[in-house]
């Protein structure tokens, strides 16, 4: 109502006090000068002294879903329909409002950011620009379009995102876009000046690729702070963009990582791919496998050939899976296109992975090819293909999980389709912190 731009923010804590080390945590509070309209964040130690600006609806004394947005200039309210309408039509802008340092005796320390810190943000914008494009048609930022009806797997969309570039500030964009060239510059060098053969460099570029891809689930709007102190590792303070399941997340208060130490940085990502590298060139010599990818439903193998198959197929419509994993996949086109040129070519209109032989239902709504009827064909048919490459003395494993009993009698249906016999059931507890179910 005042036409004062404020910040959103859902919480004030930065980090939880602990007693027993003297450490009183860390606060911010949102300041106006409702003279000029101007706001900051104010960095202090202890629990907070005033209140987010986001904060919970309440009707007829219970909490109802979505919070609202206050004006700290003049207190009007905004319900979550028009702070959310107001960032559908692109009124949003991003605000540098904390800064953190590692300190060895408490992790991070946050503070106010100082000029050349908002001046490195907003020169990102301009740098931005004159990144040049990685191939005829591949521009430097993702510009391909999110697939209509995806306001659930992306929840971005809800909030005006129409591209997945549009899934990170300009200085997110700048280090993936130079993170991503660095990846597809290597593979160059490593063919021309070191005359690595294709697969090594491949192979190389693969598992830089794969650290890019962690490192993007922590690169996003949807990257947000855990205030919880962890003294001893720095590198799990900040929730990645899947916290909710196969949702791809979005906050209005998000944390940039990766600009130095702690979270989010290549180093403290690579160190785990490092390791397990040298960890798997310790082991003995064993059998060379043969791994490659392809489709369910046409398997290259000949009939009875194989004397077991083990399957995880889809769970119906639980997980979204190509939907949530475009993100990866329109920054992968780029890191990869010196060792992998094919890879960015897809017949999606939209210039993400195809759907067509996608085995899932297509949930909340959303209305595609995707349905229980395409589902339970495809099921089928890639279990067919069990039965026919396996030994009639083979063994077909399944792994599949669901709450709905009617997902099960299909699931069923499917095996007896396919011409397999049920043999076995056993509960599994496959997810950390999840139960074994029952069905």
């Amino acid at each position: 109502e005042c036409g004062r731009r404020f910040p959103l923010t859902g919480s004030l804590v930065l980090r939880h006090p602990l007693p027993v080390k003297d450490d009183f945590g860390q606060s911010y509070r949102i300041e106006v000068d409702r003279a000029d309209g101007k706001f900051r964040a104010v960095v202090h130690d202890g629990p907070p002294e005033g209140r987010p600006t986001l904060v919970a609806t309440m009707k007829g004394g219970k909490v109802v879903r979505g919070k609202a947005a206050i004006c700290p200039f003049c207190d009007h309210v905004h319900p979550k329909a028009a702070h959310t309408r107001l960032m559908a039509e692109r009124q949003g802008r991003d605000a540098l409002l904390v800064a953190a340092d590692i300190d060895p005796a408490v992790g991070k320390r946050f503070r106010q950011p100082t000029d050349a810190e908002r001046y490195a943000a907003d020169n990102a914008v301009k740098l931005l620009a004159c990144e040049p494009e990685f191939m005829p048609g591949l521009p430097a930022v993702p510009d391909e379009r999110i697939p209509e009806g995806n306001n659930h797997t992306v929840r971005p969309s809800l909030y005006g995102a129409r591209t997945y570039g549009d899934l990170c500030n300009a200085r997110q964009n700048l280090g993936l876009v130079r993170l991503a060239r660095i990846i597809a510059d290597l593979g160059v060098e490593f063919a021309t000046d070191y005359q690595l053969s294709e697969r090594y460099t491949a192979a190389l570029t693969g598992y830089a690729s794969s650290v890019f891809v962690r490192k993007i689930k922590k690169s996003t709007r949807g990257a947000t702070l855990n205030p919880h102190r962890r003294p001893t590792s720095n590198r799990i303070d900040i929730n990645h963009i899947f916290t909710n399941e196969a949702s791809v997340s979005f906050s209005y208060d998000y944390f940039e990582t990766g600009l130095g130490d702690g979270p989010g940085t290549w180093p403290s990502l690579a160190d785990d791919t490092i390791a397990v590298l040298r960890n798997q060139a310790g082991r003995a010599v064993g059998r060379a496998a043969d791994i490659s990818r392809g489709s369910a439903i046409a398997v290259p193998w000949r009939d009875r050939s194989l004397s077991a198959v083990v399957t995880d197929p889809p769970y119906d419509n639980m997980i979204d899976y190509t939907d949530a994993s475009d993100l990866f996949f329109v920054w992968l086109k780029r890191a990869l296109v010196t060792t992998a040129p094919w890879f960015p070519f897809t017949a999606h209109p939209d210039g993400v992975q195809e759907k067509d032989q996608e085995a899932v239902v297509k949930g909340s709504g959303n209305v595609d090819h995707r349905t229980t009827t395409h589902y339970d064909d495809m099921i089928a048919r890639a279990f067919a293909e069990a039965r026919r490459v396996v030994t009639d003395d083979g063994v077909v494993t399944i792994v599949f999980g669901h709450g709905d009993p009617d997902v099960w009698h299909r699931l069923l249906g499917a095996i007896t389709r396919a011409g397999l016999v049920l043999t076995g059931s056993w509960p599994a507890k496959t997810e950390s912190g999840g139960s074994a179910g029952s069905a």
